[in-house]
């Protein structure tokens, strides 16, 4: 079954925000900030790897997309 929000179909693993698959995620010009804050859900998260971490957020997003824009208001993107 797909999830009609975004079109694409659930993730079957346990834990749901686990990575799947061998694409690897990779940024430049990341913040400091960003990163501690990416190592601090890695940690709360049992000691994740960071494509993992990543995966959560966006498996929030899909379940709750209104409630992260609100918290996140009106960003200033680079």
């Amino acid at each position: 079954m797909d999830d009609d929000r975004i079109g694409i179909a659930p993730v079957d693993a346990y834990p749901p925000y686990q990575a799947t698959g061998s694409n690897e995620i990779r940024a430049r010009s990341v913040s400091k900030r960003h990163i501690k804050i990416l190592n601090d859900l890695q940690a709360e998260l049992g000691g994740v790897g960071r494509r993992e971490a990543i995966a959560a957020l966006c498996e929030f997003y899909a379940a709750h997309p209104q409630q992260v824009l609100d918290t996140v208001g009106p960003a200033e993107f680079r």
